[in-house]
C-alpha cells in the first residue's frame, strides 16, 4: 500500500524536528534517564492512576499491560538516545499509536502519556541534569498528535512477496494460524527440493509470514496467544523440516550465531543459523538472551571465523554494541555481522553498534560472509 502525501509530509516534520532535539541532548542526560528509568515509569504511573480521563481512555488495557508499556517505552528511548537515531524514534511512534489505538487505548488516554513523561522525567531527574532537551521530544510529538493518530489509522503496509511464491505463502499463513505444525511442515517440504533453495523460501515465504501474524496481532485480529503459539508453529515446521534436507559438503569453518544479550526472539537467527549449515560452515547457536559474559569465551574458544548478531528490538541495540566492542577486545577478533527487524527503520544503525556488515537477507548474506572469511 503507497504512503499517502500527509503521511510523507508528516515524516519529514517529524524527522527534522526530533532530528534536532535528539542531537542536543547532553550524554549525561541519557546516562541519569537509563539509570532511573524505572523510577520514571513509575512517577508515569503514580500520576495516571488518579487521571480520571485517562482510566476512561484505558478500560481495555490492565494495569500491568499498561505498566509494562511504560516500562518497554523507557528502554527503547534510552536506545534511540545513545543511538541518536531519528528514523527509529518516528517510525515507532506510528507503530505504537497503531498497536495502542487498536487495542482500545483513547486518543485522549495516549496524550495524557505524552503529557505525563515529560513531567516525570523533570520531577526525576531535573536537579542532576538539565532535561529542557529530553522534554523537548516530547513536546515535538504532543505538537503532532492528531496528525499521528490520523497515521496510525491506517493500517502498516504488508511485506511485499513474489508472485511465484503467492500461493505457498497463503497456504503457510493459514497453517500457522490454524496452529498446524503438520500442514505448515508439508507445505516447506512440497516446495523446497534442496538446500540451496533454504535461504529463499525463508526469506520469500517464512519471513513475510511471521510479519503477517505480527501485523494482525497489531491490529488485534489475533490475541497474543494465537500470535505465539503461530510464531511457535513456524519454528516447529522448520525444525522438523531442516533435517531432511541433504547435507553440503563441509567447509571446516565455524560461524558463531548469536541473539543479542537481553533479546527473547531467536527464529530470525534460527532462519541465519540454517542458511550457514546448508552452506557448509559448522555453527553455534546460543538462543535467545544469552548473557554476553557466556558469548565471550564461546567465541574466543572456538576458532570462530564470523560472528552473526540477530536483534529483533532496537532497545537490544545498546547490548549489541557492548557485545561487539568486547569482540573487538579479543586477542583474535572475527569479522561481526548484524542483522534482523531492529534494523529495518534505520539502514546506518549497523555502523552505531560498531559492526563490520549488516545484512537482512539470507542469500546475500552467504556470499558476504564468504567475503568475509576468504
Amino acid at each position: 500500500m503507497a504512503e499517502s502525501l500527509d503521511q510523507t509530509a508528516l515524516r519529514r516534520d517529524l524527522l527534522t524536528a526530533l532530528e534536532s532535539r535528539l542531537r542536543l541532548v547532553p550524554p549525561e542526560a541519557i546516562r541519569m534517564l537509563r539509570t532511573h528509568r524505572f523510577l520514571v515509569a513509575h512517577e508515569v504511573e503514580a500520576a495516571l492512576i488518579g487521571d480520571r480521563e485517562y482510566r476512561l481512555g484505558t478500560t481495555n488495557l490492565s494495569a500491568v499491560r499498561m505498566s509494562d508499556f511504560h516500562r518497554v517505552h523507557v528502554g527503547f528511548l534510552c536506545a534511540i538516545l545513545e543511538l541518536k537515531s531519528e528514523l527509529c524514534l518516528v517510525e515507532s511512534l506510528a507503530w505504537s499509536y497503531r498497536a495502542l489505538i487498536a487495542r482500545g487505548l483513547s486518543e485522549a488516554a495516549l496524550l495524557k502519556i505524552l503529557l505525563a513523561w515529560p513531567v516525570a522525567i523533570r520531577r526525576v531527574l531535573a536537579d542532576r541534569v538539565d532535561t529542557r532537551h529530553l522534554e523537548g521530544l516530547y513536546e515535538a510529538v504532543v505538537n503532532r498528535h492528531q496528525a499521528l493518530v490520523s497515521w496510525a489509522l491506517e493500517p502498516e503496509p504488508e511485506l511485499e512477496v513474489p508472485d511465484r511464491f503467492r500461493a505457498p505463502f497463503d497456504a503457510f499463513v493459514n497453517a500457522l494460524l490454524d496452529a498446524d505444525a503438520g500442514r505448515a511442515e508439508d507445505v516447506i517440504v512440497d516446495n523446497v527440493a534442496a538446500a540451496a533453495e533454504i535461504p529463499v523460501w525463508w526469506q520469500e515465504v517464512v519471513a513475510p509470514a511471521l510479519h503477517r501474524v505480527g501485523r494482525l496481532w497489531a491490529l488485534t485480529e489475533i490475541d497474543e496467544a494465537q500470535e505465539h503459539i503461530a510464531t511457535a508453529t513456524a519454528y516447529r515446521a522448520m525444525i522438523r523440516t531442516f533435517p531432511r534436507l541433504p547435507r553440503p559438503r563441509p567447509r571446516h569453518q565455524t560461524v558463531a550465531v548469536v541473539v543479542s544479550p537481553g533479546e527473547i526472539h531467536e527464529i530470525g537467527a534460527s532462519m541465519v543459523r540454517d542458511a550457514l549449515d546448508l552452506a557448509g560452515f559448522d555453527t553455534l547457536f546460543t538462543g535467545g538472551n544469552t548473557p554476553a559474559e557466556t558469548l565471550l569465551p564461546l567465541i574466543e574458544n572456538n576458532d570462530i571465523v564470523c560472528v552473526m548478531v540477530s536483534t529483533t528490538l532496537a532497545l537490544n541495540l545498546p547490548g549489541t554494541s557492548t557485545l561487539i566492542r568486547s569482540v573487538r577486545d579479543l586477542p583474535k577478533a572475527p569479522p561481526v555481522v548484524v542483522g534482523g527487524q531492529a534494523y529495518r527503520w534505520d539502514p546506518d544503525l549497523w555502523r552505531h553498534v560498531g559492526a563490520d556488515a549488516h545484512e537482512n537477507d539470507l542469500h546475500t548474506l552467504l556470499s558476504l560472509v564468504d567475503t568475509l572469511v576468504a
